[in-house]
């Protein structure tokens, strides 16, 4: 069994990932209500907030947690 302990991550390391995960979620929310008034601009919007998404789970951690485990 290994003994050793990961590398601390700090939070440093963290704001990619979530700074990815946050323009998803904006992007999400906002191609929800423009609906079908915009259709093509509210689906090009989502499909930006899907490659957002994308990029944050590639740029996370090696913990794999958007928050370190003491904020848990």
């Amino acid at each position: 069994m290994d003994s050793t302990r990961d590398p601390e991550i700090n939070w440093e390391d963290r704001l990619p990932a979530q700074a990815s995960a946050l323009i998803a979620a904006l992007c999400a929310l906002v191609s929800f209500f423009l609906g079908e008034d915009l259709a093509l601009f509210a689906f090009l919007l989502a499909a930006v907030g899907v490659l957002a998404a994308v990029t944050a789970i590639v740029r996370l951690p090696s913990d794999g947690w958007l928050v370190p485990e003491e904020a848990r």
